[in-house]
């Protein structure tokens, strides 16, 4: 049953409308023209209920904890914006003159933090926006579909920075206990859907940094445990049903500590003789997070990045063309099966065309022997129901940093840069949940 109030007023702001639009109009020119004038009838309504919180707050007598009679002082205004405009609040201060301390039922009756200047909503919808587009740009949305919240790119950087800073030490929280008492650790996520085989990708992307030349690694990690097939493509196609990301750009021991926090509060320790599997490329920080926080998983070299290193060092040695493409495709199927010696040995025998290109050859041959521990008998993997490639590390790297953070005209300070991939990783995983604290 409709409100009958709510009918009023929509026949009231019907009158108004049409004394703007000419009829017959289309949608459009409707939506043109009542978008702004409902958030102006919204600002004017949350000011007037403000109005009146404030005045009954006001109205009750003050008292001091020391029993002194709080003496009124002068109005001052306080402006906060919400999602449909500004608001002005003016509120009155009272001061005791026994012992000097200061009230102001107004800002305590609807609350307020100190300083706040925009509500925690719409902290949230400029942050999200600054996740999506720059800043600036995501000023400009946040203007179109918001119309009486005007912002700067700068108050989005803000709303960025803390919204970021509110989810790092919620994530830092859960760090430390994980790390102090793995037992204290409430859940704070979806339990993993398979109790016996759970999987971690490692991988890391650079951005370009503040100085010349220079630049940051985004580090990423991936944690699930369970997919389904897509039926009905041409080739298999997998999909992850319970994935969360994690991503940090304060190096892989910051990142493992994020990791393991989440891996703990989603349950990943039970049963305890779960099988773990780490995917990476071979990166000595991918290897030494292994070694700290994951050393009861299985770390292996991710299938795609041993391919595409592979077609890289065959094209520097024999050159781009039918020839090397087979060589590599000799070694890969090598590979594929463990028999990493047999691999080495056909690319020993590789000509190199240059100087040059033996030295390629030789970082390819040394990359190979630093990661053979790494390289299993792929198809036995998989033949056991194992996932073997990483390509989900590669989607959460497109998903969490590529689409904001690899445009060749930004360039990033590592808090910056930190913010961003937290909260585009935090919210991939969970779009529903807050940034702010509730």
């Amino acid at each position: 049953m409709e409100n009958p109030l709510l009918t009023q007023a929509a026949a009231l702001l019907t009158s108004v409308v049409r004394q703007q639009v000419a009829l017959p109009c289309s949608l459009e020119q409707l939506e043109a023209v009542i978008h702004p004038l409902a958030h102006s009838l919204a600002r004017q309504s949350a000011q007037q209920l403000a109005a009146e919180s404030v005045a009954q707050a006001e109205a009750q007598p003050c008292a001091c904890p020391c029993g002194g009679q709080p003496a009124a002082q002068q109005r001052r205004p306080r402006r906060v914006l919400l999602l449909f405009g500004l608001v002005t609040l003016r509120l009155r201060r009272y001061r005791c003159p026994g012992c000097g301390a200061w009230q102001c039922p107004g800002e305590a009756a609807l609350p307020r933090r100190p300083r706040q200047r925009l509500t925690r909503t719409v902290e949230e919808w400029l942050a999200r926006l600054g996740l999506a587009w720059s800043h600036a740009v995501g000023a400009r949305e946040a203007a179109r579909l918001l119309p009486g919240v005007d912002v700067s790119a700068k108050t989005v950087e803000r709303c960025v920075s803390r919204c970021g800073q509110a989810v790092a030490e919620r994530e830092e929280a859960v760090a430390q206990a994980a790390a102090a008492d793995e037992r204290t650790v409430a859940p704070t996520g979806p339990a993993l859907a398979n109790p016996h085989r759970r999987f971690v990708a490692l991988d890391g992307v650079m951005v370009r940094a503040r100085g010349a030349g220079q630049w940051l690694e985004i580090q990423v990690a991936s944690l699930w445990s369970a997919y389904r097939e897509i039926p009905d493509r041409q080739h298999p196609r997998r999909e992850l049903t319970d994935v969360t990301r994690v991503a940090h750009a304060h190096g892989w021991e910051a990142l493992g500590r994020q990791l393991w926090g989440m891996i703990v509060a989603r349950g990943g320790l039970t049963p305890a003789g779960a099988a773990w599997f780490v995917f990476g490329d071979g990166a000595s920080g991918i290897r030494s997070l292994w070694e700290q926080f994951l050393p009861g998983g299985r770390l292996l070299l991710d299938r795609w990045h041993l391919w595409e290193k592979l077609k890289e060092r065959s094209r520097e040695v024999l050159g781009r063309g039918p020839r090397a493409l087979a060589a590599c495709k000799e070694a890969y199927a090598m590979l594929k099966q463990g028999a990493v010696e047999r691999a080495q040995e056909l690319v020993a025998a590789w000509p190199a065309r240059s100087e040059w290109a033996e030295k390629q050859r030789e970082r390819l041959l040394g990359y190979l022997e630093r990661n053979a521990d790494l390289i299993p008998d792929y198809g036995q993997l998989a033949a056991a129901g194992c996932l073997v490639g990483a390509g989900r590390s590669e989607k959460a790297n497109d998903l969490v940093v590529v689409p904001r953070m690899k445009n060749g005209k930004m360039h990033w300070g590592r808090p910056g840069a930190n913010f961003v991939a937290l909260l585009r990783a935090y919210h991939l995983s969970d779009p529903d949940a807050p940034f702010l604290p509730m």
